[in-house]
């Protein structure tokens, strides 16, 4: 069982983090990792201080991911059949769009 917080979780730059968590945040100058239910209370999964803008947030862009890996991974690894002679694995397409955009929101493409 998973124990990680459920919402999607998303990366947020200074600047919102001012407006989602008041002006005591506003001197924060790092990205922040939190929970995506935006106006229900968000909470803060991880802060990732060593951010310059414009040079890419790659370390925030993997936390914000991983719930979406965990879950696409669960789901293929639920599909592949260890039994099968053949060394195929019958994987469904949605399986593997949901590990492609997680991939791609870990890589910061999305």
């Amino acid at each position: 069982m998973n124990k990680h917080t459920k919402d999607p979780w998303c990366v947020i730059t200074p600047e919102e983090r001012g407006k989602t968590f008041g002006d005591e945040d506003t001197n924060y100058s790092g990205l922040t990792v939190i929970t995506d239910s935006y106006y229900d209370d968000p909470c803060i999964i991880a802060e990732v201080p060593e951010w310059v803008p414009g040079e890419g947030n790659s370390d925030a862009n993997l936390i914000a991911a991983a719930p979406d890996l965990l879950e696409a991974l669960e789901e293929i690894i639920s599909q592949v059949d260890f039994g099968n002679d053949q060394g195929r694995y019958d994987i469904s397409e949605e399986s593997l769009l949901m590990a492609s955009v997680a991939l791609a929101k870990a890589k910061g493409e999305v």
